[in-house]
């Protein structure tokens, strides 16, 4: 079973990579961020997942303005709203610089301050970022970082690559420093020390690899190229008649034809045996 499988039954994981919450940019009122894609598991696929119908989005992933609202991909995100996925599927939010956030299934974040309310959410976007729980901001400047809350609320941070600055916001405890290939663990309610030890390289690799896969289903798909046409069989050799034969009258078919014919082959001629030497 991958890390990605193993932090999905045994905890409501967040997964953040490269994630940087964007604060007024994602909330601006001109559409800064958007639902873009929606995708669902599918296990013919090559990635396992495969992109949803722009009219189906909402039978897999649910807008929250108030209330419910009935959305179709793209569709501009507003600071408050709260954008919950369905069991087997994925919402990619995009935006405006380019970043993207792959939210996994069973998943709820908030829009605004990109605030993890349960479940799995894989973001890369650039510049100053930062990702909070209740308790707990992680603060980066364009890193990859792993970070997940678990059902009974305490924070792990895994970092990929570049530095995340992990806070308490309660000031429980000062500012810790994690570089790439390191871990944060930290208990509810956030008060004590939290601990700080190195990755699991295979469980960066997991990640990573489950990043693919849901990247490469987001992808538009490639026109496949285009197919020679079938091969048929050529019609039969048929031999021109001879010379001045008049054409055959209309609504006939013309004789077979015969094969050509081969002029007669010599006999082969049998060596003469010479009589013994005495």
């Amino acid at each position: 079973m991958s890390a990605i499988s193993r932090f999905a039954t045994r905890v409501r994981a967040v997964f953040l990579i490269g994630a940087v919450l964007l604060g007024g940019c994602a909330t601006s009122p001109g559409g800064a961020a958007r639902l873009e894609r929606v995708l669902r598991e599918h296990p013919a696929a090559p990635s396992g997942y495969a992109a949803v119908a722009s009219g189906d989005a909402s039978r897999f992933v649910t807008v929250f303005r108030g209330r419910p609202l009935a959305v179709r991909t793209p569709f501009a995100l507003q600071r408050g709203d709260e954008v919950e996925t369905g069991p087997g599927s994925v919402a990619v939010i995009r935006f405006a610089d380019g970043g993207s956030a792959l939210v996994g299934a069973s998943t709820r974040v908030r829009v605004g301050s990109l605030e993890v309310l349960f479940g799995n959410v894989l973001a890369r976007v650039r510049g100053l970022f930062s990702v909070e729980s209740e308790n707990i901001v992680a603060g980066v400047e364009g890193t990859e970082f792993l970070f997940t809350v678990a059902t009974d609320r305490g924070v792990r941070v895994v970092v990929l690559d570049g530095v995340v600055v992990c806070r308490s916001k309660r000031g429980s405890w000062g500012a810790i420093r994690l570089g790439a290939m390191q871990v944060f663990s930290s208990p509810h309610p956030n008060s004590g020390r939290p601990r700080v030890e190195q990755a699991d390289p295979r469980e960066l690799d997991d990640i990573r690899a489950w990043a693919r896969r849901v990247a490469g289903a987001a992808s538009p798909q490639l026109t496949p190229p285009p197919q020679p046409p079938p091969y048929t069989q050529p019609p039969p050799y048929t031999q021109p008649p001879p010379p001045g034969t008049p054409p055959p009258p209309p609504g006939t078919q013309p004789p077979p034809s015969s094969p050509p014919t081969l002029p007669p082959q010599k006999p082969l001629r049998q060596p003469q045996r010479q009589p013994p030497v005495q």
